[in-house]
């Protein structure tokens, strides 16, 4: 049983020091090719194909509703009610709104002009710009969110650039541990910002961390405010004996 955990254990540490050696082989790369400047592009696919399937199909209720015609798919639909109107405008409203809010994302990096900016774009050519000087960047961080469990799994991994005075900015994010590994190892590097390759450190915010350090916070909370009232009641009481004991002097 020991020497089956022994090589278990062996195994893992062997698993751990090969991606560490081939971050630290990704960061040779990155530094003998070191770009002028780093531009990032990410495409909401999956939410335009969703758009489109929707807005297809919502057109086709509505053709069918207006120009009925026998003997087809949906026979139902014939009689043009105002629910099913309703239904067909539903459908065609959400495959809008997955187009309306799926955000061509562009970061742009530049330490020359002194420029960091996350552009995002959706198809109305609604366009919002957040840029921050790349002088005041004091770190970069991967922080896991999302959810984990039987029924559901939504864990994905953000790449936070922290500054001096200003807000935090996302510039990347992907279900893939490797992959924001590897871009934060790239920024950092172009940045001149502090590298880790080995053990790159990571924020743990999903929900159960979060629900677990929240029951933490508040078990403690608890305790201070149970000492509190300890300590109140024994000062309460070396009062009432010093008040008996100077009635007795008198």
């Amino acid at each position: 049983m020991f020497a089956r955990a022994g090589v278990i254990g062996i195994f893992t540490k062997r698993q751990i020091n090969k991606k560490q050696t081939y971050l630290e082989k990704y960061l040779d790369t990155v530094q003998q090719e070191r770009a002028k400047e780093l531009v990032y592009q990410s495409n909401p696919f999956m939410l335009w194909i969703f758009g489109a399937m929707c807005t297809g199909f919502g057109v086709f209720l509505l053709i069918h509703i207006l120009f009925y015609v026998p003997d087809t798919l949906f026979s139902g639909f014939k009689n043009g009610t105002w629910w099913q109107y309703m239904a067909s405008l539903a459908v065609l409203g959400l495959g809008i709104a997955f187009f309306v809010e799926a955000d061509r994302v562009k970061v742009y990096l530049n330490r020359k002009k002194d420029i960091v900016s996350v552009s995002k774009t959706n198809v109305c050519l609604r366009r919002k710009v957040e840029t921050r000087r790349a002088s005041d960047c004091l770190k970069a961080r991967i922080v896991k969110k999302g959810f984990d469990n039987v029924s559901s799994h939504t864990i994905h991994y953000n790449l936070m650039l922290d500054f001096e005075d200003d807000k935090p900015l996302k510039i990347a994010e992907t279900t893939s541990r490797a992959q924001i590994k590897k871009r934060y190892v790239q920024v950092t590097d172009y940045l001149d910002l502090e590298t880790k390759v080995r053990d790159v450190p990571i924020d743990d915010q999903t929900v159960k961390k979060l629900a677990r350090d929240k029951k933490v916070a508040d078990q403690e909370a608890k305790n201070k405010k149970n000492e509190d009232q300890v300590q109140d009641q024994e000062i309460e009481k070396e009062k009432y004996y010093q008040n008996n004991d100077d009635n007795d002097n008198l």
